[in-house]
């Protein structure tokens, strides 16, 4: 009787061992398949990093432009302005010039007369 216990004992011994055996397999695939995963995460994760620095460097130059285009802007506003107290000054200078050649008509006319 021993020995077919024994025997029966060696024999749930052997398909215990196999079904561990298959559930380190299924572990080690399970884990294989993970790193995989991780690995193609990372890379993803890479790009990702690559795609945000080269948007933020065209942000940063964009923003460049923009500033470059304020003050551009800003100096073409104040030649305008300047342009306009100039064009005032020869509108009065003009004026002026209007009234002293009619001074100088009538002082001629004067003198003609």
């Amino acid at each position: 009787m021993v020995a077919s216990e024994v025997k029966s004992l060696a024999s749930q011994t052997s398909k215990a061992t196999e079904e561990i055996r298959a559930q380190i397999g299924a572990v080690q695939t399970t884990t294989d398949e993970a790193v995989g995963a991780i690995e193609s995460i990372a890379m993803t994760i890479s790009q990702i990093n690559d795609i945000s620095a080269s948007i933020a460097a065209s942000v940063e130059e964009q923003s460049a432009v923009t500033r470059d285009m304020s003050s551009n802007m800003h100096t073409a506003a104040h030649g305008v302005d300047v342009v306009t107290r100039n064009m005032g000054t020869i509108a009065d200078s003009t004026g002026q010039v209007d009234a002293a050649t009619r001074r100088v008509r009538e002082a001629s006319m004067a003198l003609v007369a």
